[in-house]
């Protein structure tokens, strides 16, 4: 049985997320992952340091950076990493810890004690879910963890989530 949500104008259907592999998701809606980097980049300026979260939709997300002439990127994607190796244009920090490799992440202790040393003029971050009832969710406490950091180290934060997030909640908030 499903749960609906009174929202302004009408009413939604508030799901519990369903898990799917890194591998699933980087399949799946390409387009509107671009579409919403393409929207994204216009908060970005050269001269920006910014976290880039990991997920499907980061993978997108970093094809539009390298169209800067000078940006920070700041990351804990082995993805993100590899994108944006060997772009001259981009000053890459790579933040470790113990490594999630069923997300291609760093994430952990030692990965936040380093997110506290950096301060990022935004952060791009790739949830899990966005609902109305639950807010931002993810799926491990781990990235809770990442999340209140990055929230609390970036002048302003982005969540970049395609139409399969909305409505939807992970385990974590």
């Amino acid at each position: 049985s499903h749960e609906l949500k009174r929202v302004h104008g009408g009413a939604v259907r508030a799901d519990a997320a369903r898990y799917t592999t890194l591998q699933e998701r980087s399949k799946r809606n390409i387009e509107e992952k671009l579409e919403l980097s393409r929207l994204a980049e216009r908060f970005i300026k050269d001269g920006d340091t910014i976290y880039v979260d990991a997920g499907s939709t980061a993978v997108q997300f970093v094809k539009v950076l390298k169209k800067f002439k000078n940006l920070t990127v700041v990351t804990s994607s082995l993805d993100v990493c590899v994108e944006l190796c060997g772009c001259d244009n981009i000053d890459l920090i790579m933040c470790g810890g113990n490594f999630m490799e069923k997300e291609n992440v760093f994430c952990g202790g030692l990965n936040n004690d380093m997110l506290k040393t950096v301060n990022c003029d935004k952060a791009f971050l790739f949830p899990s879910g966005i609902s109305i009832d639950k807010g931002v969710t993810v799926f491990s406490p781990m990235f809770t963890l990442m999340y209140e950091t990055l929230i609390s180290r970036s002048d302003e934060v982005f969540f970049l989530a395609d139409s399969d997030k909305f409505e939807k909640h992970a385990t974590y908030t």
